[in-house]
C-alpha cells in the first residue's frame, strides 16, 4: 500500500516510474534492502530513489551505511528519498525509539526522510529544483 501510495504522489506531479521492488516481512529473506539498493546505484536509467522502510529489522540501518558510502564515492549521486513505517509491531514507544533511530540513520546518510509517501512526489520536485 505504502509503495502505491508513493506511485501515486510521484505521478501526480509528473514524475515517471522505472522499477519497484517490495522486499521485507518474508519468512525466508531472498533480496534484500541493500541488494535492491545496490541495482538502483548503478541502474542507468534509474534517475532517483525512493526508499520506504519499516522497523522491524535492521535493514534499514543497513541500507543508510550502503547510502552513505555511495554519496561518498560518486560524484553525482541520485536524489534519495525515505521513510520509515513504524506500524503496530511494537509497544507504540519501542515503535518511536527504532523509528527515530532509523529516521536519524538515513538523514546521517542524506537521504531525505519524510512522514508519509503522500509528499514523496512533491519532495522530489523540490530536490530537483522544480516546484
Amino acid at each position: 500500500m505504502l509503495s502505491h501510495e508513493a506511485a501515486e504522489s510521484t505521478t501526480k506531479v509528473g514524475l515517471g516510474h522505472s522499477i519497484a521492488v517490495g522486499i521485507g516481512r518474508d519468512k525466508l529473506s531472498g533480496t534484500t534492502l541493500a541488494d535492491g539498493l545496490r541495482f538502483f546505484f548503478n541502474h542507468k536509467k534509474t534517475k532517483r530513489i525512493i526508499v520506504i522502510g519499516e522497523i522491524g529489522s535492521e535493514a534499514e540501518l543497513k541500507a543508510a551505511d550502503l547510502i552513505k558510502g555511495y554519496r561518498r564515492a560518486t560524484p553525482n549521486p541520485k536524489s534519495i528519498i525515505a521513510m520509515v513505517a513504524a506500524d503496530g509491531a511494537f509497544p507504540s514507544s519501542k515503535r518511536n525509539i527504532y523509528a527515530e533511530a532509523k529516521v536519524k540513520a538515513l538523514e546521517d546518510a542524506s537521504a531525505v526522510v519524510v512522514p508519509h509517501p503522500g509528499v514523496m512526489g512533491q519532495t522530489m520536485m523540490e530536490l530537483l529544483g522544480k516546484r
